[in-house]
């Protein structure tokens, strides 16, 4: 991994948080890196929902029936076969929902006690670092193209 040359996408999303740290205050830092606390959780959540075979009638129909026959009712060998299981498994564990949910409850109340100049300055930094945590996963998928 050290070999591997920093994409560009990485280095500007790295020093953009860096900047925001180091020239803007404690807020604007965590507006900063709240898109990759939101994005990790949000992506992990979806890979892991395509993870699961499709479900059969019957399964459906216990779930709404509230029946547990004591088997489960999916086949994880697909899922055993990705080699990125454990990181998806870090970024949908409780303990990683909590802090999203910490994040965000967190962002809310400092928010509620920013003027709204300020808010729009927050606004710009949260976009601006939305858009390079897009690009950040461009490059994921770019890099699995090669």
């Amino acid at each position: 991994m050290e070999a591997t040359q920093e994409d560009q996408a990485c280095t500007a999303y790295s020093r953009f948080i860096l900047d925001t740290g180091m020239q803007q205050d404690w807020f604007a830092l965590q507006m900063a890196m709240l898109p990759c606390l939101l994005g990790y959780g949000m992506v992990a959540a979806r890979i892991a929902e395509l993870q699961k075979p499709p479900r059969t009638e019957a399964e459906s129909h216990e779930e709404v029936q509230g029946s547990d026959n004591g088997h489960a009712s999916n086949d994880d060998s697909a899922a055993s076969d990705n080699a990125y299981l454990k990181w998806i498994g870090n970024y949908t564990a409780d303990d990683y929902v909590e802090a999203i949910v910490k994040g965000c409850n967190l962002a809310e109340q400092y928010a509620a006690k920013q003027s709204p100049s300020r808010i729009e300055e927050l606004v710009q930094v949260f976009l601006h670092a939305t858009n390079m945590e897009t690009g950040f996963w461009d490059m994921g998928l770019r890099a699995g193209e090669n």
